[in-house]
């Protein structure tokens, strides 16, 4: 269960602080292009890692110069971002935390999981040489991440947007259910209730 998660320098988070409750479900809402797919996208790399070097989960379009804050590689080219995360189980026992930072010529991640903690450093390391914490950090993504899909927004009004199995086209189905069919988006929270405890009635 995240606990914590803190973005420095990624992409478009300058300096991000999210503090997650007890539910199960959350929600990250904001206007187009602030952001929230790339928190997404921090969570995914970082579960990636549970099992991958950085040189795998970071090369081609990933790596560093392309998803550091621009602002901070016009500043100096040595900008460094970091992802950190912190969790617990579902009782909150058992605290864990995994903080990677990661420059265009270095990448080191520090960890803790009850008395296992440690460093690594360098393109070819991965945090599988933290056994205690693999198994946490590496389900923290369940989905495979289409971001471009799930953030569309825009449909056409004379074709009614469905969600398709890779999880494209929801954003505008959810936008279309409560705009044009209320009826339908109220029994589908009800249901999302019934599945999910401690999920509210949203407005």
């Amino acid at each position: 269960m995240l606990k914590e998660i803190k973005l420095v320098n990624f992409k478009s988070h300058r300096a991000t602080l999210l503090n997650l409750d007890d539910s199960r479900l959350h929600a990250l809402v904001g206007q187009n292009s602030s952001g929230k797919t790339s928190v997404l996208q921090a969570l995914y790399y970082l579960s990636r890692l549970a099992k991958l070097s950085f040189e795998d989960v970071f090369n081609s379009q990933d790596c560093p110069e392309f998803i550091i804050s621009v602002k901070q590689t016009q500043l100096s080219p040595l900008a460094i971002m970091t992802i950190f995360v912190k969790g617990s189980d579902e009782l909150d026992l058992n605290p864990w935390q995994v903080s990677c930072k990661i420059g265009s010529y270095n990448m080191e991640a520090v960890w803790k999981a009850g008395h296992d903690e440690g460093e690594i450093n360098g393109w070819s390391s991965s945090l599988i040489e933290a056994p205690l914490l693999t198994e946490k950090i590496e389900s923290i993504v369940h989905l495979k991440l289409v971001a471009t899909n799930l953030a569309k927004a825009a449909y056409s009004e004379a074709i009614k947007p469905q969600v398709e199995s890779d999880g494209s086209g929801l954003a505008p189905a959810l936008d279309y259910l409560r705009n044009d069919a209320p009826d339908n988006f109220k029994s589908l929270q009800e249901r999302l209730k019934q599945i999910v405890p401690g999920v509210e009635k949203s407005e």
